[in-house]
Formats: C-alpha cells, sequence, structure tokens
C-alpha cells in the first residue's frame, strides 16, 4: 500500500509538472500570437495612412472631411490597441507627418480623440495637440508632455506619474484623482483644472499657474511649486505637508482644514486666504518669512501686533 501510494505521489507530480509546462508553453503562444497581432495592426495603420496621404491629399483635407474623419477614426482605433513601444512608432509617425502638433497648419488628428485607456507612457509628444481628448485612466506616465496642449482634457484617473508638463497647458482639464506624482510642472498652466483627490506629491516646478483650479483633497505633499500662482484655490483638506510655496500667490484661496505642517511659506501672498488665521498659519508653516499673512499684514508686523496684543492683556 505504502508503494502504490509512493507511486501515485510520483505520477501525481510528473502530470503536475507536464501540466505546469504546458501552460507556460500555452501562455509563450498567447503572448506571441498578441505580439504578431500589435506587429501587423502597427503595419496595417502605417500602410493605410500612407494611402491617405499620397492618394486622398489628407494634409490639405478640411475639417469634417471624410478623409480625416477616416484617419481619425483609424488613429484612434490603432492607439487604443497598441502597447507603448508601438505607439512611439505611432506617434513618430504622426508627428513627422505634421498631423498632431498645434497650429493651423497641422491635421490635429489627437485634438477631441477617445483615448481611454491608451498606453502612451515614456513617448514623446512634446507640442501635440490633445485638447478635449479622452485620456481617462490612460498611462502618460514618464511622457514628454512640455509645450502640448491639453486645455479641456480628461484626465481622470491619468497616470502622469514623472511625466514632463513643462510649459504644458492643462487649462481646464479634468485631473481628478490623476497620479502625478514627481510629475514637472513648470510654468505648467493649470488654471481652472479640475484636481479633487489628485495626487501631487514630490512633483516639481515653479511659476506655475494654478489660478480658479480645484485642488479639494488634493495630496501636494513634498512638491515644489515655489512662486507659482494659487490663487483663488479650492484647496480645502488638501495635504499641503512639506511643500514648498516660497513666493507663491495664495490670495483669497480657500485653506479649510488644509494641512500645511512644515510648508514653506516664506514670502507667500496669502491676503484674504480663506478659513485659515494668522495663528492657524504660525503654528504649523515652517517659515513665513516676509509673506503677507490673512489680514493683509507682513508676517513680521503681524508678530509684533501679537506681541503688544498679547503684554496689553
Amino acid at each position: 500500500m505504502l508503494q502504490d501510494a509512493r507511486q501515485q505521489d510520483l505520477e501525481n507530480q510528473r502530470a503536475e509538472q507536464a501540466q505546469k509546462i504546458e501552460n507556460q508553453r500555452a501562455e509563450a503562444e498567447r503572448e506571441l500570437a498578441v505580439q504578431r497581432a500589435q506587429d501587423e495592426a502597427l503595419q496595417a495603420y502605417l500602410s493605410q495612412m500612407s494611402g491617405l496621404l499620397l492618394e486622398k491629399d489628407l494634409r490639405t483635407s478640411e475639417e469634417g472631411s471624410e478623409v480625416r474623419t477616416l484617419a481619425r477614426a483609424r488613429t484612434v482605433t490603432v492607439i487604443q490597441r497598441l502597447d507603448s513601444d508601438r505607439n512611439s512608432n505611432v506617434i513618430q509617425f504622426l508627428d513627422e507627418a505634421n498631423l498632431i502638433e498645434k497650429g493651423e497648419s497641422s491635421i490635429r488628428l489627437l485634438a477631441g480623440a477617445d483615448l481611454r485607456g491608451a498606453h502612451l507612457q515614456g513617448i514623446d509628444l512634446r507640442d501635440a495637440d490633445l485638447s478635449e481628448a479622452d485620456l481617462s485612466e490612460a498611462d502618460l506616465s514618464r511622457t514628454d508632455l512640455r509645450h502640448a496642449s491639453l486645455e479641456s482634457a480628461n484626465l481622470e484617473r491619468a497616470n502622469l506619474q514623472a511625466a514632463f508638463l513643462v510649459s504644458t497647458s492643462l487649462e481646464r482639464a479634468n485631473l481628478e484623482r490623476a497620479n502625478l506624482q514627481t510629475a514637472f510642472l513648470d510654468t505648467t498652466n493649470l488654471s481652472e483644472a479640475r484636481l479633487v483627490q489628485a495626487d501631487l506629491s514630490y512633483a516639481t516646478g515653479a511659476v506655475s499657474n494654478l489660478s480658479d483650479a480645484s485642488l479639494r483633497d488634493a495630496d501636494l505633499g513634498e512638491s515644489y511649486l515655489a512662486y507659482s500662482n494659487l490663487s483663488d484655490l479650492n484647496l480645502r483638506y488638501a495635504n499641503l505637508s512639506g511643500a514648498n510655496l516660497r513666493g507663491s500667490n495664495l490670495r483669497e484661496a480657500d485653506l479649510y482644514k488644509a494641512d500645511l505642517s512644515g510648508a514653506k511659506l516664506s514670502d507667500a501672498i496669502l491676503r484674504d486666504a480663506r478659513n485659515v488665521t494668522g495663528e492657524q498659519l504660525e503654528e504649523q508653516a515652517a517659515s513665513l518669512k516676509r509673506s503677507t499673512m490673512p489680514n493683509g499684514q507682513k508676517y513680521e508686523d503681524w508678530l509684533k501686533s501679537r506681541g503688544e496684543e498679547n503684554s496689553s492683556s
């Protein structure tokens, strides 16, 4: 009986090992088939677009024309289907053909395009016009978007981690719950953008414009936004702990229950900031030198007036 049991265990192990090898082989074949299908889709797309450019005069076509509509539909379909490596080839082709850049001379095929969930990580999209595009849940991590137009684009839950957003226009864009960790935001225009529950922790940037944006519940912990325009922002419940906001304009910003612990606010303008007191700022902020307090006084004058009030009482 023991011998039979051992033999059965051995046969079971052999069967399991054989099944494991078969599963690995099947998985490798499936992956190969997927890669082959993607290569075929890419080649078919490039061939079709070359035909539209050479035979149908795509570059000189009018907005709303049949050839332009067809080109946009094929472009959107292939980008949603391909991985980032092959999408890099698509974008390079479109850029060299002057089909996605800003300006009147460009066809701007990606403006207003449905690119939900697209794999665009690490791709060069400098100067691209993606205004009003739907990029919700798209992967744009490490993507170069310098000088690109993303005005009124939908970037809800998009991954923009470590993305280059230098001089990028994100005016009126929806960035709700987007991941902007360690993103580069120098001179970025985020005015009227929606950044509710967005993660901007450790983002770096200076002289950016976030006026009238909504940053409720946003995470800006340890971010660098020195000399940026944050006036009239909704920063209720936002995490600004350790953020460098030196010289930034926070005039009329709503700071209700915002976490300012360790924030660097020297030279900042906090005049008429709402739902925050000078006492709260001094208790939490790491630095307030030369800043303008909510009541309009310079920080140093505010300290003197407090001392005088305490001594008189």
